[in-house]
């Protein structure tokens, strides 16, 4: 898979398409990095599949197999085989178009972290963000623990809800006080 980032730079970065994740060269495209996207894995960076996809649509990024150009449709078709990959696209999107950068969070609940605007470098993340899809059925002592897990690392538990339009609705996690 190639990725072309001309637009921004005058070069073609090479990449590998695996599974969820696109890595490219890290030499000449450290301006990805510096502007939230992707993480280093050696000499690489690798981006996930939301990440390219938006970079893709925002027309960043040229995204290649061999030599058959990938389009949006392609890398959706990723996203549908992975656990909330639609879901976790969208609110990506969302959050980025608002001027948040946005991370792999920490597990399979907490599955995305939120940098506040303007605080990506040199700070720590302020947002974990679960994921919800309207008439999903949760637990609620699940639910209570995946925002016991946010406070614990010192962060703002948001369960976001994907209905079925693809709009999403945030929800601020708080602990309640049993008083018995």
């Amino acid at each position: 898979m190639v990725i072309d980032l001309s637009k921004k730079n005058d070069h073609l970065a090479l990449g590998q398409h695996h599974q969820d994740r696109i890595a490219v060269e890290l030499k000449g495209n450290e301006v990805l990095l510096n502007r939230g996207y992707g993480k280093v894995e050696g000499k690489r960076i690798v981006l996930r599949t939301y990440e390219a996809l938006y970079l893709l649509e925002k027309e960043e990024i040229e995204v290649r197999d061999g030599k058959k150009r990938l389009g949006y449709a392609d890398l959706v078709r990723d996203l549908r085989f992975q656990r909330d990959g639609l879901s976790k696209y969208l609110i990506y999107r969302d959050l980025r178009d608002k001027g948040y950068v946005v991370k792999e969070g920490l597990d399979r609940e907490l599955s995305l972290k939120a940098y506040e605007k303007g605080e990506y470098e040199g700070k720590p993340s302020k947002y974990l963000i679960a994921i919800m899809n309207e008439g999903e059925r949760i637990r609620a002592k699940s639910l209570e623990g995946v925002v016991n897990e946010a406070i614990r690392q010192s962060k703002v538990p948001i369960i976001a809800v994907v209905d079925r339009r693809g709009e999403i609705i945030y929800y601020r996690g708080f602990l309640v006080a049993n008083h018995n």
